[in-house]
C-alpha cells in the first residue's frame, strides 16, 4: 500500500524536476552557443573596422607632417587605435560577464529549488516510511494478539433445600474462549445479573472475579459463575414470564503483543423456555456483543 501510492507522485515531482532541469540546461546552451557566434561574429568586424579605420587614418593624418614625424605619427595612431580596440574588447568581455552571471544566477536559484523539492520529497518519503513501518506493525500484532470472546452462557434452574425462603436457585456461566494466536493475560470477568420487568431494571447480583491463569488460544475457559437464590414467589414470576433476567458484564485482559488494556462486552437475555416444563427450560439470547477492536 505504500509503494503504491508513493509510486505515482513521486515519479511525478522526480519527472517534473527533471524536465526543468533539461530545459535550463537546453536554454543556457543555446544562449551561450548564440552569444559565442555573435561575440565572434563582432569582434571580427571590430577588428576589420578598426584596420580600416587606422589605414583611412594614417593614408590622412600622416600624409600631412615631414617625413622626420611620418614613423612617429604612424606609431601614435596605431596606439590610439589599439586602446579605442582593447576598450571595444573591454565592453565585450563585460557583457558576456554579465550574461554569464545571469545564467550562473538562474542556475543558482532553480538548484536551490531543485534542492527544497528533493529535500521535501525526503521527508515526505521518511514520513511514509514511519507509517509504513507502524501500519506493518500494527497489522501483525494484530495477526497474533490475543481475541478474547464470550463462547457461550449456561443457564439451569434447580430446587434447593434448608436455604431459609429460597426454594430455587438460578446458575448462570459465562465461557469465554481465546480465537488470536497468544495468550491473555490478567484476565478480569465481571457481570451483572438484572431482573428486567415492565422496563424497570434492577439488579439481582454482580460479581467480579480476577483469574490467576493465562487464557491460552483455541481453549475455553469458564470465566464467570453465580448462583442466584429464588424464592418461590420469583420462580413462579419469572416461570410464567412475569419478568426476564438479563446478564451483561465486560471481560478485560492483557496481551502479550501490542498494547495492554484490552475488553470485550457481552449482554444475554434469559427467558423460560416456551415448551414448559418444571423448572422450565431456560432460553437465552444474545442481544449485544462489543469489544475494543469496534
Amino acid at each position: 500500500m505504500f509503494d503504491s501510492n508513493r509510486g505515482p507522485l513521486f515519479g511525478a515531482v522526480t519527472a517534473i524536476c527533471f524536465a526543468v532541469l533539461c530545459c535550463l540546461i537546453f536554454a543556457m546552451g543555446l544562449s551561450i552557443g548564440s552569444l559565442d557566434t555573435h561575440y565572434s561574429q563582432r569582434a571580427d568586424q571590430t577588428s576589420q573596422q578598426y584596420v580600416a579605420d587606422t589605414k583611412q587614418r594614417v593614408e590622412h593624418e600622416c600624409a600631412k607632417v615631414g617625413p622626420a614625424r611620418v614613423l612617429e605619427c604612424v606609431q601614435e595612431i596605431v596606439e590610439a587605435s589599439r586602446e579605442s580596440q582593447r576598450a571595444e574588447y573591454d565592453l565585450s568581455s563585460q557583457q558576456e560577464m554579465a550574461v554569464w552571471a545571469r545564467w550562473t544566477f538562474i542556475s543558482t536559484v532553480a538548484g536551490l529549488f531543485v534542492s527544497i523539492a528533493a529535500l521535501a520529497g525526503l521527508f515526505w518519503s521518511l514520513a511514509q516510511t514511519r507509517t509504513a513501518i507502524w501500519d506493518n506493525r500494527h497489522f501483525g500484532e494484530a495477526q497474533v494478539r490475543a481475541y478474547l470472546s464470550v463462547s457461550k452462557v449456561e443457564a439451569s434452574l434447580h430446587p434447593v433445600a434448608n436455604a431459609g425462603n429460597a426454594t430455587w436457585v438460578l446458575t448462570i456461566k459465562v465461557y469465554a474462549m481465546n480465537a488470536g494466536q497468544t495468550p491473555a493475560r490478567n484476565v478480569n470477568c465481571t457481570g451483572a445479573i438484572i431482573s428486567v420487568a415492565k422496563k424497570l431494571n434492577s439488579v439481582i447480583a454482580f460479581e467480579s472475579r480476577a483469574r490467576n491463569e493465562d487464557f491460552l488460544p483455541t481453549k475455553e475457559y469458564l470465566a464467570l459463575a453465580h448462583s442466584v437464590p429464588m424464592s418461590t414467589a420469583d420462580y413462579e414470576g419469572f416461570k410464567h414470564k412475569g419478568f426476564s433476567i438479563r446478564v451483561n458484564g465486560r471481560i478485560k485482559y492483557d496481551i502479550v503483543v501490542g498494547s495492554m488494556g484490552r475488553f470485550t462486552d457481552y449482554e444475554y437475555l434469559l427467558t423460560p423456555d416456551d415448551r414448559g416444563g418444571d423448572p422450565p427450560r431456560v432460553h437465552i439470547e444474545r442481544s449485544k456483543t462489543g469489544n475494543d477492536s469496534d
